[in-house]
């Protein structure tokens, strides 16, 4: 938001009050929730979207400005809780990572693959070890990319495989 913005947002808060711009961001937030619900209809509605959205900041900067007049500590608070949440944010987004690549299983490289005990691969396929959770011992696509397993290679190179009757 501009500094004229944020001026505009100042005398649009002293003109009405706190009281009555925090009922106005509630109906604010509605509105914007329900924009959001439709946003996939038509491009109508994501015009609609962004003008919900443009309001909902609109409300939220004269928050902002109250917290930082009138509650500096409230401010600081407000702040420290933006750092705290993002931080959180990231670091649950380096695990979900780390996890996804613990979990992902590629298309083993026998010449890559050498410490696999055959018959302890987790995909033990009819004496044929194709899979691997290390990366390094995967195959490589064209683009020198770890092939990742899916259900679409499994069905294009084995035949689609069912868990529940173990027919192909």
């Amino acid at each position: 938001m501009t500094t004229d913005q944020k001026a505009k947002c100042r005398q649009i808060l002293s003109h009405y009050g706190i009281e009555k711009q925090r009922r106005q961001l509630v109906e604010e937030c509605a509105e914007l929730i329900q924009a959001i619900m439709k946003l996939e209809r038509t491009d109508k509605e994501r015009v609609h979207y962004i003008e919900e959205l443009a309001d909902v900041e609109i409300m939220m900067e004269q928050m902002k400005i109250r917290l930082q007049t009138y509650d500096p500590l409230g401010w600081d608070i407000f702040t420290d809780m933006i750092e705290q949440k993002t931080n959180r944010q990231l670091d649950r987004m380096a695990e979900e990572k780390a996890a996804k690549l613990q979990t992902t299983l590629y298309i083993c490289d026998p010449e890559k693959n050498t410490e696999c005990i055959k018959t302890n691969c987790k995909a033990y396929n009819h004496g044929e070890c194709d899979l691997t959770m290390k990366r390094e011992a995967a195959e490589l696509n064209d683009d020198g990319e770890p092939k990742i397993y899916s259900m679409a290679y499994q069905e294009i190179s084995r035949g689609f495989h069912t868990e529940e009757s173990g027919e192909r």
